[in-house]
């Protein structure tokens, strides 16, 4: 009984516990100016006319995202991940309206396999909680043209096992 209660407890409980989580968004280092900016027009009527518009929004220079999908019936996936330039070199990778089945060791990875957790991937850290929005750091000079990340994965160490994956698209 003294090992197999914790035992059990440690295994079932991710079944029967679950966490949120509501980070916001990351600040996008690209300076826009959200009012329009009016220039003299050298056309005849004199009229000026607008240069910006207010209603586009900063563009991250990179921004490529992926719907999740669970590895089985079982260990589902929900969500989108996004990974965000948020300055130039410097990345973070984003799970929107995300969801995963609950686990004891779960990790978020960058794969360079679009089908999930491969040799080769960059470990971003251990999952915050298992549904909400999140934001993970990439490691400067993980990203770049020569390494381009294929997907955005949930692994468990503990039992080396793929819960979900988001393969990355333009």
């Amino acid at each position: 009984m003294v090992v197999v209660l914790p035992l059990g407890w440690y295994l079932a409980s991710p079944l029967v516990l679950s966490a949120s989580i509501d980070e916001p968004a990351p600040a996008i280092g690209v300076s826009v100016s959200m009012s329009p900016v009016v220039a003299a027009s050298p056309e005849p009527s004199g009229a000026a006319r607008p240069t910006g518009s207010p209603s586009e929004p900063p563009v991250a220079l990179a921004d490529r995202s992926g719907t999740f999908h669970g590895s089985d019936e079982f260990h589902f996936g929900r969500g989108t991940a996004r990974l965000i330039e948020v300055a130039p070199g410097s990345f973070v990778v984003r799970l929107e309206s995300f969801a995963v089945r609950n686990g004891p060791d779960l990790y978020v990875y960058l794969s360079p396999s679009p089908d999930g957790y491969a040799t080769g991937s960059i470990e971003l850290g251990r999952l915050k909680a298992d549904r909400g929005n999140q934001n993970y750091p990439v490691p400067a000079g993980a990203v770049d043209d020569a390494a381009r990340p294929a997907s955005v994965v949930i692994w468990c160490k503990q039992f080396s096992h793929l819960f979900a994956t988001a393969p990355l698209a333009d």
